[in-house]
């Protein structure tokens, strides 16, 4: 497998950073899949410029299981590396799936990415077919003056770790605990191919509650909610195993997952991870 980076640099003009217009590149990596393949790569860099991204725009072919991107917290060389699921870590900004579209936050709402903060990109891949599959994997985005800010966003997810899928049709709940009140505004549900239906709710009002394609993982737009601190999340995820085996937690897509992401703002700083 063969990657290569790129980070978006911002130009000044008479001191002041300018925004571009529409999507830009943010990080990207090129890759080759020899049949058969699965495997994870990273890609770490350093911003340059203060950035307030409004919108993001995955670059996800044919071979991409998911992108995440992620505040590295970790930290390292920037360059590229093998790595694992696990090394995007629990600071989470945005996620793709297979078929995910553009998605665009609420009118003054904004991730803030500082001058020398390092961001990770994690790239899943896998390649199905008996050929040679190559492509560009990564996630454009569109900036927002500093001065159009209003809140800062931040990701949560809620995550079942012990989901088992047995054959037939099933469901499995959860719920997580909110660490602060927070404002909802998106969702970001996340399953693998035996997913067929994701809900999410507070209390008694159900803010999510969608069909699920794993051929089109969307991010949906939500509220926006407001919720207090110590609140529970309640989520389920239902599935359809046409197999005789239960099929378990795991990061290939050969496996399963049970994972309602949110979109809040404003942001704590706190890692991503809701749970009980």
């Amino acid at each position: 497998m063969r990657l290569c980076a790129t980070l978006l640099v911002l130009a000044a003009c008479a001191g002041e950073p300018s925004v571009p217009q529409g999507y830009v590149p943010l990080l990207q990596g090129d890759w080759s899949l020899a049949p058969g393949e699965e495997g994870y790569y990273c890609v770490r860099t350093t911003a340059t410029e203060d950035m307030y991204i409004r919108g993001f725009r995955p670059i996800a072919p044919l071979g991409t299981h998911h992108t995440a991107l992620a505040y590295d917290l970790q930290g390292g060389e920037d360059g590229t590396f093998r790595c694992d699921a696990a090394s995007v870590g629990f600071k989470l900004i945005f996620g793709s799936g297979v078929g995910t579209a553009p998605f665009e936050l609420p009118e003054g709402v904004a991730f803030k990415l500082p001058a020398g903060e390092q961001i990770l990109l994690n790239l899943h891949l896998y390649n199905t077919g008996d050929a040679t599959l190559t492509g560009t994997s990564g996630v454009e985005i569109e900036l927002m003056q500093p001065t159009e800010v209003v809140h800062e966003a931040e990701v949560i997810y809620a995550i079942d770790f012990d989901v088992k899928v047995p054959p037939g049709a099933s469901e499995t709940a959860g719920t997580c605990t909110l660490d602060g009140d927070s404002t909802i505004f998106g969702t970001f549900p996340h399953m693998h191919k035996l997913g067929s239906h994701m809900t999410g709710a507070l209390g008694g009002l159900t803010f999510h509650d969608e069909p699920y394609n794993f051929e089109t993982q969307l991010n949906y737009r939500v509220g926006p909610i407001d919720a207090l601190r110590g609140d529970k999340i309640q989520y389920t995820c239902g599935y359809n195993n046409p197999t005789s085996s239960t099929v378990v937690f795991g990061d290939s897509t050969d496996d399963e997952m049970c994972v309602l992401g949110m979109y809040r703002y404003p942001a704590r700083g706190a890692i991503s991870l809701c749970i009980n």
